[in-house]
C-alpha cells in the first residue's frame, strides 16, 4: 500500500520551472537511498553535509524528491517519513530515500519512471546497496546487475540525467569490497560524455563505531566523509554556479602629505597624494576666528601644489587634506598643518 500511495504521489507532482537564484537555473538533484541517506530523527544526515559543501562551492542546486523527513520509529514504526527533526533544518530537505530501502525490492517502493517524470532531475544519486548485501543476502554481482538495470531505467526516463552511484563505506560488511570494485567497473563501462555514470568512492578512512553509531549508520564524522565523496563526484559534472557575491566596498585608508607656505591673503599648499588616490579635497579652518572645518577645493591626485586664496592677513589657519578613490573617501585625513599669514 505504501508503494502504491507513493507512486500516486509522484505521478501527481507538477514539475514547475526551477527557482532561479541570482538569475541561474539550478541543477535538480534527486537523492535515492536507504536509512543511511534518510537518517533517523535527530541526525544531521549526509544530505545536509552535502548541501553545505555545495553551497560553499556556490553550486546552484535544488534537491528534489517526494520526502523531506527522517525516520522516527518511536513515533510510528510504519511511517518512513514521520518527522523533519533535523538539528539544523536550514538546508534543502527534499529527497527520495527510505529507511530499509534496497535495490532488491525497488518496484515495491516506488516506480523509477514515475519518480523521474515527476521531479525531472538533472542528476540522480543512488546510495543504496547495504541492505541488499546484509539483509537480502544478494551477491555483489547480483547487486551490480540491479544497478545496471537502474541506470538503464533512468536513461530511458531521463536520457540527459547524470547518474552518481555511491560505493558503500561499511567495508567491514561481507561483500562490500567486492561490490565496490565491481561498481567502479560498471561506471567505467556505462559512462559516456553525454550520459555520465560516476561512482562516488567510499571514504578511505571510515571506521566502524567512530564514523558510525551502529554497524551501518553514519555519525557526524561519517556523514561528512560520505558527503565529501559525493561532492567530489559532483565536481566532475558541469553544475551551474551562482554569481560571485559583490565585492564589499572595503574602506579606503590612504593619507596624503601636506605642507603649507604663508603668503599675504593666501596659503600655498604642497601636496603628495597617497597610492591609489584619484583626487584630494583640501579642508581649511580659520583658527583666529574660531571657524569650523570646511572643504575649500578638490584637486586631482597628480596636483602637487594648490593655492588657497581670499584669506585674512595675520590670521592663523589650519589645513588638512582627505584622499579619494573615485567616490570613496579615505577613512583618515592627512596630519593637520597650521600657519600664520603675514
Amino acid at each position: 500500500m505504501r508503494g502504491i500511495l507513493l507512486s500516486l504521489l509522484v505521478a501527481g507532482v507538477l514539475v514547475t520551472a526551477p527557482a532561479r537564484a541570482g538569475g541561474v537555473a539550478p541543477a535538480r538533484i534527486l537523492i535515492i537511498g536507504d536509512s543511511v541517506t534518510q537518517g533517523a530523527a535527530g541526525d544531521h544526515t549526509w544530505r545536509y553535509r552535502l548541501w553545505r559543501l555545495l553551497q560553499a562551492r556556490r553550486a546552484a542546486v535544488d534537491f528534489v524528491g517526494p520526502r523531506r523527513g527522517e525516520f522516527n520509529a518511536a513515533a510510528d514504526p510504519d511511517d518512513y517519513d514521520d518527522v523533519a527533526d533535523y538539528p539544523d533544518p536550514d538546508f534543502d530537505q527534499d529527497h527520495a530515500a527510505r529507511w530499509g530501502g534496497s535495490m532488491a525490492w525497488r518496484l515495491g517502493d516506488y516506480d523509477i519512471p514515475q519518480l523521474l517524470a515527476g521531479y525531472a532531475p538533472d542528476v540522480v544519486i543512488n546510495d543504496e546497496g547495504y541492505n541488499d548485501l546484509t539483509v537480502f543476502k544478494l551477491t555483489p554481482q547480483q547487486l551490480i546487475d540491479l544497478m545496471a538495470q537502474f541506470v538503464a531505467d533512468v536513461r530511458a526516463a531521463r536520457p540527459t540525467a547524470a547518474i552518481v552511484i555511491g560505493q558503500l563505506p561499511q567495508r567491514w560488511a561481507a561483500g562490500v569490497d567486492e561490490y565496490n570494485a565491481l561498481l567502479v567497473d560498471l561506471a567505467a563501462a556505462l559512462d559516456t560524455p553525454t550520459s555520465r555514470v560516476l561512482a562516488a568512492p567510499a571514504p578511505q578512512d571510515f571506521t566502524e563505531y567512530v564514523d558510525t553509531y551502529d554497524p551501518a549508520h553514519p555519525s557526524a564524522t561519517g556523514e561528512l566523509k560520505i558527503a565529501e565523496e559525493f561532492a567530489g563526484a559532483l565536481a566532475l559534472l558541469p553544475l551551474p554556479t551562482l554569481p560571485a557575491p559583490p565585492v564589499p566596498d572595503t574602506a579606503y585608508a590612504g593619507a596624503g602629505r601636506l605642507s603649507v607656505t604663508a603668503r599675504p591673503h593666501s596659503a600655498l599648499l604642497g601636496l603628495t597624494a597617497p597610492a591609489g588616490a584619484t583626487s584630494q579635497v583640501v579642508w581649511a579652518r580659520d583658527l583666529t576666528a574660531r571657524g569650523r572645518w570646511h572643504p575649500v577645493a578638490r584637486v586631482p591626485a597628480s596636483a602637487h601644489h594648490h593655492r588657497v586664496r581670499a584669506l585674512h592677513r595675520h590670521h592663523r589657519y589650519a589645513f588638512r587634506v582627505r584622499a579619494y578613490q573615485g567616490d570613496r573617501a579615505s577613512t583618515v585625513f592627512s596630519r593637520v598643518v597650521r600657519v600664520r599669514l603675514p
